[in-house]
């Protein structure tokens, strides 16, 4: 008789444990649907000036290190290239959702980045090939215009 209790209790103390693990798992997993981005997310407005203020931080990276290899300089290049078109995307996004207003400040903060992003590639125009110079400045062009619409 004596296992036959000792074996209950560990049946019991198994089951505890299993459904007290069970019930933090979901606690923790209804946690996850209260994050900070899915509680406050970032408007099109927030998205398009981080995804310039990357590029302007990209640019001094490269001016601040001359020596960076072509092939590390290309990928960044590329990938500035890539952020500022989302950058466009976004304010056309905040454009045709009519997000809430901006504030002309948050406006002129971002025709600023932009201004800073447009001379940082000023400084590094004649180190990137012809073709992604063009490109990048042709980004840079549409993306003051749709600021200045605003």
């Amino acid at each position: 008789m004596k296992g036959y209790h000792t074996s209950k209790k560990s049946a019991a103390f198994f089951l505890i444990t299993l459904f007290a693990g069970l019930a933090a798992n979901s606690i923790f997993a209804e946690s996850d649907h209260y994050s900070f981005d899915s509680l406050f997310p970032k408007t099109w407005y927030a998205k398009a000036t981080e995804s310039c203020a990357q590029v302007w931080g990209a640019f001094d990276d490269l001016i601040a290190h001359p020596a960076t290899s072509q092939i590390d300089r290309s990928i960044i290049i590329d990938a500035a290239i890539g952020r500022l078109v989302f950058a466009q995307f976004c304010l056309d996004l905040m454009v045709s959702s009519q997000e809430q207003t901006v504030s002309p400040d948050d406006v002129a903060y971002l025709a600023r980045v932009v201004e800073v992003v447009d001379e940082r590639y000023g400084k590094l125009a004649n180190s990137m090939g012809r073709d992604r110079a063009y490109c990048l400045k042709r980004v840079i062009n549409d993306l003051q215009k749709k600021v200045a619409l605003f």
